[in-house]
């Protein structure tokens, strides 16, 4: 108990209540299959798996779309990942006869979010090469916590506030070295890629008050967020006057059309087994587990797209790889101790 900084066990009990382990009796169902007999590790194992190889998938694919010469279109290709999903959802929502079970205006929040997320990252993608994209990406626990702890008054220990400090700095040399030192980022990256940090911290907190409030099912939430989600993106389409270059470009480009679609797909299947973790598992794990992603999606992207690489940029990486290790280190501990007070 003294590892964790408490003074007695209440505090402990406190902390399992923060980090949702009622959850846990909860089974993992994930695109038609249905994981419940698994053990608890199993199935968050078949959730990282998931998540892993769906978004090494379409960031591949994402890298390989903003690679192609001309193409400056990052709105559309968020309309597309979100109108995939709407329709995927929406033929599994009247299919099997679903009700709605929340107001509109709770669903709003979602896509409201859902929408500055997706349009802000593949916005930022146009300012900064796409490892530095993900890199600040994985910093996504700084939004996190401060949206958990502002927003919804939750609590958070030592070792978190460690992380988000490992974080904070290495987004700080990356900034200084980029902007300050040799002039390769803008401002205007730097701006909206900030803001789609603070939507994404600000999405996994109501997803889960929301699926945890109204019980609904992982595909009501992604259906009626993501159809208003697509009616919210088109004002932007029309104000960044990307519908005009976009059809033409696609003329021109035909072959960039099943790569979109294989990237809104492998954006689906994913967010099914990220919205599944958030869902049983908690906020905290399933952020946990994407900037993990994140980290072997660069290593990747520097495999495929070969790129120059300085010495700041692979100290970030390791105090990013700190921070979130430090918080995945925790979580176990944390999760070892609330199941030895059981007993």
């Amino acid at each position: 108990v003294y590892l964790f900084g408490h003074e007695n066990l209440v505090e402990i009990q406190q902390l399992t209540v923060v980090y949702e382990m009622p959850h846990l009796e909860n089974g993992v169902s994930v695109h038609f299959m249905d994981f419940s007999k698994f053990s608890r590790f199993e199935q968050l194992s078949i959730c990282i798996a998931g998540t892993l190889m769906s978004y090494f998938v379409s960031g591949i694919v994402q890298e390989w779309i903003f690679e192609q010469e001309g193409f400056s279109y990052p709105v559309l290709l968020s309309f597309c990942q979100c109108l995939i999903t709407a329709i995927i959802t929406g033929i599994i929502h009247y299919v099997g006869n679903e009700q709605r079970s929340a107001p509109y205006t709770e669903y709003l929040k979602v896509s409201a979010t859902v929408v500055s997320s997706a349009c802000l990252s593949n916005w930022s993608m146009s300012y900064m090469s796409y490892p530095m994209h993900l890199l600040f990406k994985s910093c996504k626990l700084i939004p996190v916590m401060i949206g958990g702890k502002f927003l919804f008054g939750r609590k958070y220990d030592y070792s978190e506030y460690l992380s988000t400090l490992s974080l904070c700095l290495a987004l700080l040399m990356l900034v200084i070295e980029k902007y300050g030192f040799s002039g390769s980022m803008k401002i205007e990256g730097l701006i909206i890629i900030t803001g789609a940090l603070t939507a994404d911290g600000i999405f996994g907190h109501i997803q889960e008050s929301l699926m945890s409030n109204y019980a609904m099912t992982r595909n009501e939430m992604l259906y009626y967020s993501h159809v208003m989600g697509s009616v919210l993106i088109l004002p932007l389409l029309v104000a960044k006057n990307e519908i005009p270059g976009s059809i033409y470009f696609c003329i021109e480009n035909p072959s960039i059309l099943p790569y979109m679609i294989l990237h809104g797909l492998s954006m689906y299947i994913g967010l099914g087994f990220v919205v599944e973790m958030i869902r049983v598992f908690g906020t905290f794990v399933a952020m946990t587990v994407t900037s993990c992603r994140k980290f072997f999606s660069i290593v990747l992207s520097f495999l495929l797209f070969p790129k120059n690489l300085s010495f700041v940029f692979i100290l970030s990486v390791l105090l990013v790889t700190f921070g979130v290790g430090n918080n995945i280190i925790y979580q176990v501990c944390l999760e070892y101790w609330c199941f030895i007070m059981q007993y």
